[in-house]
C-alpha cells in the first residue's frame, strides 16, 4: 500500500501585508473602556506614534497616552470610556505602517 502525499507548511504566524506595511490586527477595549490594546503584524515603538494618529468615532476622540506592555502592542489610554464609539481611525503617517486603518471597538 502507498502512503498519502503529506505537505509541511513552515513558518506561520501574522507577517506585515503584502506592501510590507505593518498593521493592527486585533484591538480590544479593558473593562473600564478608557484603555484600547492594539496588537500589530510586527513590532512597533509608541515614541513613532502620535496620540493625534488615533481618533474615535463619531466623536474624534484622542488618547491622553500611548503605552506599551509587548513589543508588538499599543496601549491607547483615554481619559473616559470610549465603549459608545463605534471605530478608531488611525491615520498617521509614521514610516512603515499601513495607512489609513480603520477598528471596531
Amino acid at each position: 500500500m502507498g502512503r498519502w502525499a503529506q505537505r509541511r507548511v513552515a513558518g506561520g504566524g501574522i507577517k506585515p501585508n503584502a506592501n510590507g506595511l505593518l498593521q493592527i490586527i486585533n484591538a480590544t477595549v479593558s473593562p473600564d473602556g478608557e484603555i484600547v490594546t492594539t496588537t500589530w503584524s510586527g513590532t512597533v515603538n509608541p515614541i513613532d506614534f502620535a496620540a493625534a494618529d488615533f481618533l474615535s468615532s463619531p466623536s474624534d476622540t484622542e488618547p491622553n497616552n500611548i503605552g506599551q506592555e509587548n513589543p508588538n502592542q499599543l496601549d491607547l489610554e483615554y481619559a473616559s470610556d470610549i465603549r459608545s464609539e463605534d471605530f478608531i481611525r488611525y491615520i498617521g503617517s509614521t514610516p512603515g505602517i499601513l495607512t489609513p486603518q480603520i477598528f471596531s471597538l
